[in-house]
């Protein structure tokens, strides 16, 4: 393997981490620095050195356009060891607490949805998860970019480094040091001194020299070494597009090209790659800029329809791209560094690019890809009052709270009421103001009001007033509350006798929380039965209403307790 200049010290750190982590003294790194330092190449050393300790790695990299995937760096995780467990391991893996994480894993076709505020339970779950994997072999959790991580991901990487101690694991991220400042969540895990931070220098003169000499396979002049380490600063990254680029416009490492070099600046050098495609053969083009549309880890057969090439052309293409250093080689395609990507992205026209990105999520639909990875495109195409993009919306949004992300349901929704949904508008909206009230942000009551007006059915009318009921009383607004229920009330019980249930048991249970309304709460449920089985959501929570009641008023610990068992 290369040798990588001046990084003996952080060579060494990760070293002794993973010895510690293999003989069951969990470690955590990470490792900060600006873009192009050689974060990634000392990530990728780490899970080269884990692999030769007989740690099984479990591999992330998140890119720009997957931040707001709910638990997506969790899933590139765990989600593909655990599917490649026997039958066998897989349960026992999934097993105890850990069983909480089935259905984020798609284990568990029948199982019960995670909550839409359940990240805590599910941060515990995976923790379990974890030892449990890791009390078959060694774990090394290495995550690439993780100030592009999902917040809820985010939250288990610092969760995981308070608690994994005593356990065989090594959690190694990387993060660009003013974005990483900037994530609350890493902000937290790098602060509290729950991890090492390793934070790579720029390269020396010496070594820049050094680096010059061995490309050029001869001695450089020093005056232009000092040009090239100044233009770059020591940036590992720059300093070798800087010298792919010369090298391509044939210029010598003499001193009468010092100049030449000085005049090289970050961003004409990350842009170097933009000239270095149009000598490239027919399709490079098109295939690095489908690339970039796709993100991290693109398949190429994807990459290939979306950049409208055949397979030979796509190959050649391909090929041309790996030897001009601008993608790198491997069973998924993407670029050498994100700061290649982010030029060439940035190089499509807006209106363009929204095209792109709609042909993209045609193509990921059409390979069977999850809705997740189709809506991201969506997010960045232009409104047309699609149905089918208000469809494919709102199921990712149904997916997001199914594995607990009401944030990302949210972001989804909005979308979905941009984009135009005409006659379920009323649906969307009461979709949104439902995941909103469980984020209790404000615009929940103003989206489940609307939607009230908009839904003609009275069933559904009923579950829009359940939603706003509890999202009123979650934000203290009781009368309004109380207003809403009393109007609903009549018609929902001629049509739905168990939301009408529910509807009033909500009401009930938001006046026992307050002094001024805990004498009313108790007067309507002075006709209830106490003999109600228990047996719907409605009748329980009716039930724990009496049994405030009850304690409030004094009763026997044995009527109390009787009522909460049903």
């Amino acid at each position: 393997m290369p040798e990588l200049l001046e990084r003996e010290e952080e060579l060494a750190s990760i070293d002794e981490a993973l010895r510690l982590a293999h003989d069951g003294a969990g470690q955590a790194l990470a490792i900060l620095g600006p873009a192009g330092i050689g974060k990634t190449v000392l990530l990728g050393r780490a899970r080269e050195m884990g692999c030769a300790r007989g740690f099984v790695v479990l591999a992330a990299r998140p890119g720009e356009l997957e931040r707001e995937l709910g638990w997506g760096v969790v899933l590139d995780l765990f989600a593909r060891r655990v599917h490649t467990l026997s039958p066998r391991s897989r349960s026992d893996v999934l097993s105890g607490p850990a069983a909480r994480v089935a259905s984020l894993m798609g284990e568990s076709d029948d199982g019960p949805a995670v909550p839409s505020d359940a990240t805590a339970e599910l941060l515990h779950a995976l923790y379990w998860l974890t030892s449990n994997l890791a009390s078959e072999a060694p774990i090394l959790l290495a995550v690439d970019d993780a100030h592009w991580a999902d917040t809820p991901s985010q939250r288990l990487l610092a969760y995981l480094a308070r608690r994994i101690d005593d356990l065989p694991v090594a959690l190694i991220i990387t993060a660009r040091s003013p974005e990483a400042r900037e994530e609350r969540n890493l902000v937290g895990l790098i602060r509290k001194g729950n991890v090492d931070v390793l934070q790579p220098r720029a390269l020396s003169e010496r070594a820049t020299e050094s680096l010059l000499c061995e490309a050029w396979k001869r001695d450089v002049d020093d005056a232009f070494a000092g040009a090239a380490h100044r233009a770059t600063k020591g940036n590992p990254f720059l300093l070798h597009a800087a010298v792919s680029a010369l090298m391509a416009d044939g210029v010598a490492p003499t001193a009468a090209n010092a100049e030449r070099v000085a005049a090289l600046q970050p961003q004409s050098v990350s842009r170097a790659a933009l000239l270095r495609l149009t000598g490239l053969p027919s399709g490079a083009a098109n295939l690095a800029l489908a690339v970039s549309v796709l993100g991290t880890s693109a398949q190429l057969h994807v990459a290939t329809r979306l950049a409208d090439l055949d397979d030979a052309t796509a190959s050649r293409a391909a090929d041309a791209l790996i030897a001009a250093d601008i993608l790198t080689a491997g069973t998924e395609v993407d670029f050498v560094h994100p700061l290649v990507r982010s030029a060439i992205y940035a190089d499509i026209p807006p209106l363009e690019k929204a095209e792109w990105h709609r042909r993209a999520a045609q193509l990921l639909e059409e390979a069977g890809a999850a809705d997740d990875l189709v809506v991201k495109h969506l997010l960045l195409t232009q409104p047309r009052a699609d149905a089918h993009v208000v469809a494919r919306l709102r199921a990712a949004a149904a997916s997001a709270l199914q594995r607990g992300s009401p944030d990302a349901a949210v972001m989804y929704l909005r979308r979905a009421l941009t984009e135009g949904p005409g006659e379920c508008r009323g649906d969307v909206l009461f979709e949104l103001g439902s995941a909103e009230g469980v984020l209790e942000d404000p615009d929940a009551t103003d989206h489940l009001r609307e939607a009230r007006g908009l839904v003609t059915d009275q069933v559904r009318e009923g579950k829009v007033a359940v939603a706003l009921v509890r999202t009123l009383i979650l934000s203290q607004r009781f009368e309004e509350a109380s207003d809403v229920t009393d109007e609903v009330l009549p018609r929902l019980r001629t049509t739905d006798s168990e939301l009408a249930l529910q509807l009033d048991a909500e009401r009930i249970a938001a006046m026992m929380t307050t002094a001024n309304l805990f004498l009313e709460g108790a007067r309507r449920l002075a006709d209830l039965s106490r003999d109600l089985p228990g047996a719907t959501r409605g009748e329980r929570l009716m039930l724990l209403n009496l049994a405030t009641v009850a304690y409030v008023m004094g009763e026997p610990a044995s009527a109390i307790n009787a009522l909460v068992a049903r």
